[in-house]
Order: C-alpha cells, then structure tokens, then sequence
C-alpha cells in the first residue's frame, strides 16, 4: 500500500485491501473514503469488504465513487460532506490516487484555498495537477 501525504488531514493513495485497513487504523488514519467505483477492475476489493473491514477498525468510511472523466461538482460536494463526516486524519484511494488527489484539491478551491497553495502539496504528494490551475483559480476565486 502506498500512502501519499498531502497535509496533516488527508493522505491519498491507489487500491487498499482488507488486510490494509487495520494497517491505515495503526498509523492513526480516523476514515477511509473510497473514491474508486466497484467493478472498476476484476481484482480489485469492493466498497462493501473496505467498508465491514473499516468498521470492525472503528474507522469511519465513506464511498464517493468517481468513474474516469465522469466527475461533477456533485461529486465535489459529496467528497467535502464525506470529508466533514470524518473526525480526523483519512486516507482517501482510487485505483492508483490520482483521482483521489484531483477531487481534494478541487474542494479545497471550493473553500477559498489558493491554486498555488493546492498544486504545491499536491506536488510534494507526489501528484502534478498543474493541468488544473485554472479550474482551481476560478473555484477559489468564487469562493471567496
């Protein structure tokens, strides 16, 4: 399992399985939200095995499946209430975290956050949306 830190609140990464659950709840993760839809790829673990195996590590756990080039401002939203639902650090995963990362960065413009700001730590996450800088200056812009 790799875990991408973006900042103190929310890591990113691909894939997880049961057996990584207990692992994000030892490392001190409070939720795991899903961002990839089941059925995306045969092998992968499904929402509902993510989702007993959280709750059986007292962790919250939220599904905000996001198919490939399908994502909304819907989506957005639901990602920022999954977010809120959850009281302290989560991990977030897709299949490999690019889509978990690209939906952060657009709810953080939605709250303000500058697009320097959200392309830096995503960066230093080890993901490049510098090809969304101006989806995320206007979203920040009208934020405010």
């Amino acid at each position: 399992m790799q875990i991408n830190k973006i900042d103190d609140t929310i890591s990113v990464g691909g894939q997880i399985t049961v057996a990584d659950v207990q692992q994000l709840a030892d490392l001190g993760f409070k939720g795991i939200i899903c961002n990839r839809p089941d059925n995306e790829d045969y092998i992968q673990t499904g929402y509902a095995e993510i989702k007993a195996a959280a709750e059986a590590a007292g962790l919250g756990v939220r599904y905000v499946p996001i198919s490939h080039g399908s994502l909304s401002m819907d989506d957005v939203t639901d990602y920022a209430r999954a977010r809120r639902e959850i009281d302290g650090p989560h991990f977030a995963y897709c299949q490999a975290g690019m889509r978990a990362a690209v939906i952060w960065g657009l709810g953080e413009a939605t709250t303000g956050v500058d697009a320097n700001t959200i392309l830096n730590k995503a960066g230093a996450a080890g993901f490049q949306l510098s090809h969304m800088s101006g989806v995320l200056n206007q979203l920040s812009a009208n934020a405010a």
